[in-house]
């Protein structure tokens, strides 16, 4: 479990530096500048859930209790996956692809 919580703080982050790094903006809310609204929301997710870890693993729990993060962030990842695909906005509809290009 606490592989799987690792592994799960990764793929958000590198999602977070995909967003900050990507060249003109490529990858997109489609909310155009309310975009910034969901990356501070996303960073402070990020935040929230790299703290609980660190909570978890400084308490040395069992690793069965790092089931409670990985539920709660795994459905916010998700959320976040479908708003960046399916779910864009209207300054840039979807166009069956995940980056704008």
């Amino acid at each position: 479990m606490k592989k799987l919580n690792l592994s799960l703080i990764v793929f958000e982050t590198i999602i977070l530096l995909a967003f900050f790094y990507s060249p003109f903006g490529t990858l997109s809310f489609g909310y155009g500048l309310g975009d910034l609204f969901y990356l501070i929301v996303y960073s402070v997710f990020l935040c929230i859930h790299i703290v609980w870890t660190l909570t978890l693993f400084w308490r040395k729990l069992p690793s069965k209790t790092y089931i409670n993060p990985i539920i709660v962030f795994t459905i916010l990842l998700l959320i976040v996956l479908f708003k960046i695909s399916l779910g864009r906005g209207s300054a840039y509809r979807w166009n069956n692809k995940i980056f704008l290009t």
